[in-house]
């Protein structure tokens, strides 16, 4: 793709990201992410369709990014899964703090931590019928969809308030410890 064509995408990606942050939801125009932008509505349009068409762009873009931080989970080793979808989290979402507003304290990111929360619950539904093929995977998807919103959510709390008196580590440690409970539940339910 075309750098100036990456450079305006991006220009009205983050344009939306910050008006989103100080607009009410759904109120956003065409007007006012291209005037943030820097860009007539023209330029706007040979890029985006509508406004929905920048969400469902920043929602494909960060799919990717979840999918990364997500597929070496291991219910075996859950620390250290925990710690790394923390730190690739952590570590991409630091790179851009209009991107980080944006996914921890937008309501128009919703999607994004709902994909995270839905991949983390497949992912782990996936390494426990692997781990246990002959068991019954029904009844998996209630606890599971509680630890991943726990996770996430824990750890969208931590970022509003990072820096404050909870470390990244300490984090990992405490919604690890209650992650593994729940892991070892289900999994000692599926070896009887």
């Amino acid at each position: 793709m075309d750098k100036r064509v990456i450079r305006t995408k991006n220009s009205i990606k983050t344009a939306y990201m910050q008006l989103t942050l100080a607009n009410e939801p759904g109120k956003l125009t065409v007007s006012d992410v291209a005037q943030k932008a820097g860009i007539n509505r023209s330029t706007f349009y040979l890029h985006y369709a509508d406004i929905a068409s920048i969400e469902e762009d920043i929602d494909k873009e960060f799919a990717e990014v979840i999918e990364k931080c997500v597929e070496d989970f291991d219910i075996t080793d859950v620390y250290k899964s925990i710690y790394n979808v923390f730190s690739f989290l952590t570590s991409a979402l630091d790179r851009e703090a209009v991107k980080k507003n944006y996914i921890i304290s937008s309501t128009e990111s919703k999607n994004v931590l709902l994909k995270l929360k839905r991949t983390i619950v497949e992912k782990a539904m996936q390494a426990i019928t692997s781990a246990f093929p002959d068991s019954d995977a029904s009844g998996l998807e209630i606890p599971l969809t509680y630890a991943s919103a726990g996770i996430v959510d824990s750890y969208a709390q931590w970022s509003k308030t990072s820096g404050n008196t909870v470390s990244l580590e300490t984090l990992i440690r405490q919604v690890s410890a209650i992650t593994e409970y729940i892991i070892e539940d289900i999994t000692v339910k599926r070896r009887v």
